[in-house]
């Protein structure tokens, strides 16, 4: 569920779903039926792990200020945990490799 959702609903866990015709038994057939306030969450470790990555990024890109190795470590956990990618074990990616996203778009603020 990770690809094609806005950074909105990957923040919220939620989305609006609309469909184009829904049959109810016993009720009826409706059309250009929207549904709000869908939960989406990831379902793989493969997903999970890039839905917590860009959920720290677009954080760390939205509040640049220089941060430690362990604040960057309760960042991610806090916005990994008691959310639905809590379950799938995200990691944070090594430093190096973190320091290297970054270093590749200049934003070198960020550590």
């Amino acid at each position: 569920m990770f690809d094609g959702r806005t950074d909105a609903e990957q923040d919220n866990f939620r989305m609006t779903l609309t469909i184009d015709h829904v049959d109810v038994p016993g009720e009826g057939s409706y059309a250009d039926v929207t549904l709000e306030d869908v939960p989406v969450g990831p379902t793989s470790v493969a997903e999970a792990q890039r839905w917590a990555c860009a959920r720290l990024d677009r954080h760390m890109r939205r509040n640049p200020a220089y941060c430690s190795r362990g604040e960057v470590r309760r960042l991610f956990a806090e916005l990994s945990e008691g959310t639905p990618l809590e379950r799938f074990g995200p990691t944070l990616p090594a430093h190096d490799e973190l320091a290297r996203g970054y270093l590749s778009t200049k934003r070198l603020d960020l550590f």
